[in-house]
């Protein structure tokens, strides 16, 4: 609470054996999580039926899977799961798969994260993959297709943490997501 009211902390004297806990945020995590809650909160607006997934887990919220069909297999583990939950079609439930990227992206998004989502798309049956990653000022700001694979699109969203109105940039990212979805 201390850097959120905008105070410090004076060290005054000569002593050095002053000792504080450190304290290390994943902001990865963070920003992933982020975008998760927005989804839930704003995408219903968009589409009743679809549940937002966290792919990095297990269990009840969860859509974590063995990227290949059968063992032995490393998990696939997208940052965000959208399914369909009125889909009996296997083949169709998982709409979306996206990975967030909390790093900048100038353009496009590196080939690695690329070849990433791709492999998340074909383990997930998805059409439709989504890079999110925040955006800087000089970086890619808001949603575009950046590529097409037979009938599987790329995506890339540029999420502006520093916007003025940050409900409104939340809105903006449920909507074109949602527009997808349609």
């Amino acid at each position: 609470t201390t850097i959120i009211r905008d105070r410090g902390i004076t060290l005054n004297g000569e002593r050095a054996d002053i000792v504080m806990p450190s304290l290390v945020i994943d902001m990865e995590k963070v920003f992933e999580s982020y975008l998760r809650t927005v989804l839930r909160t704003h995408l219903s607006n968009y589409s009743g039926q679809m549940a937002v997934l966290d792919g990095t887990t297990s269990g009840p919220g969860g859509a974590r899977k063995l990227l290949f069909d059968e063992a032995p297999s490393s998990d696939a583990e997208p940052d965000i799961v959208i399914q369909d939950t009125t889909s009996g079609d296997a083949e169709k439930s998982i709409p979306i798969v996206m990975d967030a990227k909390y790093k900048p992206i100038r353009r496009l998004p590196d080939r690695a994260d690329i070849n990433q989502v791709i492999a998340y798309a074909a383990s997930y049956r998805s059409p439709t993959v989504i890079i999110a990653h925040p955006s800087m000022p000089g970086t890619f700001h808001g949603f575009r297709r950046f590529g097409q694979i037979g009938k599987l699109q790329l995506h890339q969203y540029g999420f502006n943490l520093g916007a003025e109105n940050l409900e409104e940039e939340e809105q903006a990212f449920a909507a074109a997501i949602g527009e997808l979805l349609r």
